[in-house]
């Protein structure tokens, strides 16, 4: 009997261990952080470690907390100038070519969504004095090209924000000020303004509805031929006062509803900018693709070479309708693990299952009350692609909708306890 017993005991140490055992993000022998930040697969840290060369993570180790950047800087980066203007009547042209480029930081990255958030610059228009204006941009390169690459700049999950008394703040492709090339500006803009047909509007903490502070989504999709592969914020000068408590506009491409606007950034030189000097997360999504590959196989049809799906639980899903972008999700119940040859295993009752060459977890529902919920009065019991939640004994309805009821009522319940 006791050699059962420790038998027993035994097994079910193996079960809690690969319970608590969580699946890798990177690929075997790679690292999966850089400081705090998480660094899952297909993005990696150092060679044979990312899927291809646009996902390569550079972290500098060197910095305190350690950051990381996407390591290109030939297809992908950001340049960030300053100008002085003196009494300019005409448009401003910033000579890009001359300016080095720098690495795209980033904030972190989300497998499950498919996207990352990265760090961009605040940019300003300041005035020092009547006669000298300070312009401050940063262009930012996410793919080289519209078609063929796996990043691309969030159409959904991004705004345009201006910031400051009488600013417009405009979205372009290139560094300039008051372009008159129409070519050159994209589609969305805001303004801010102090008055309107002679009533006065005060800005307000937290609204940023055209008074003090604006904010327009992103126009289009990221299959319009107008999707941004690159982007810099730009202003158009105001006839409005410059200089006293007021000096500065700003704008900034930023991941929507992150900005919470204070009417202190409204107030001193460069105050906005001071307090964002890391810069604002916007959004970046990216997918998988190979060329003429880039998209889900057909029903039937033979995966084509490289296809990166491998698991028997993924689900393919074309991200673009050009056919030139994928991604590959999990089905329910699975979370993903990098694309590579390794083991994922599968837990339910006393079983612990191993599938070979299949990167995907099983999860176990019972220990994410937050994404699956069961109610106080109901008994989690997971279960191979999903679980139960039957209540408690004495009770009936449906513990995951938290409609458990005692089956007799408390009159009942008084007769029988005497």
């Amino acid at each position: 009997m006791a050699l059962v017993l420790l038998a027993l005991v035994a097994d079910r140490s193996v079960v809690v261990a690969a319970a608590e055992q969580k699946p890798p993000i990177a690929r075997q022998n790679c690292p999966d952080k850089c400081g705090d930040i998480s660094v899952p697969f297909p993005f990696g840290i150092g060679p044979g470690c990312f899927l291809a060369q646009q996902f390569e993570v550079y972290c500098n180790d060197s910095a305190t907390p350690p950051r990381a950047f996407l390591a290109s800087t030939t297809d992908t980066s950001q340049k960030t100038a300053e100008a002085s203007v003196f009494n300019a009547t005409a448009p401003l042209v910033l000579n890009e070519s001359a300016i080095p480029p720098s690495p795209i930081e980033l904030v972190d990255v989300t497998v499950a969504s498919n996207e990352l958030r990265a760090y961009g610059a605040v940019s300003s228009y300041c005035s020092k004095s009547a006669a000298e204006q300070v312009l401050r941009l940063q262009l930012t390169t996410v793919e080289p090209s519209k078609t063929l690459w796996p990043l691309t700049l969030s159409m959904k999950r991004n705004a345009l924000v201006g910031v400051g008394v009488n600013v417009e703040a405009r979205l372009a492709s290139h560094m300039y000020m008051d372009s008159p090339n129409s070519d050159s500006w994209l589609s969305t803009s805001c303004a801010s303004q102090e008055s309107i047909g002679g009533r006065f509007y005060s800005p307000m903490n937290g609204s940023c509805s055209g008074f003090g502070c604006c904010q327009v989504p992103f126009a289009g999709s990221a299959d319009d031929p107008d999707a941004v592969p690159r982007f810099a914020v730009s202003f158009k000068p105001s006839n409005g006062s410059w200089g006293g408590t007021n000096p500065c506009s700003y704008g900034m491409v930023v991941e929507s509803s992150w900005y919470n606007f204070s009417t202190p950034d409204l107030y001193g030189y460069e105050a906005l900018s001071t307090k964002l000097q890391r810069g604002v997360p916007f959004v970046v999504d990216f997918a998988v693709m190979a060329g003429q590959n880039g998209s889900c196989p057909a029903e039937g049809q033979q995966p084509p070479p490289g296809y990166a799906c491998a698991s028997d639980h993924s689900i393919c899903t074309n991200t673009s309708t050009s056919g030139d972008r994928y991604v590959c999700q999990c089905k329910q119940y699975y979370e993903a693990t990098p694309t590579s040859p390794m083991d994922a295993m599968l837990l339910t009752g006393s079983l612990l299952i191993v599938f070979k060459r299949i990167p995907n977890h099983y999860i176990n529902e019972c220990d994410r009350p937050d994404l699956y919920p069961c109610s106080i009065h109901g008994d989690c019991k997971n279960r191979p692609e999903g679980y139960d939640c039957p209540c408690k004994r004495g009770m009936k309805g449906d513990g995951k909708a938290d409609t458990c009821k005692e089956i007799f009522p408390l009159i009942a319940r008084v007769i029988v306890d005497h």
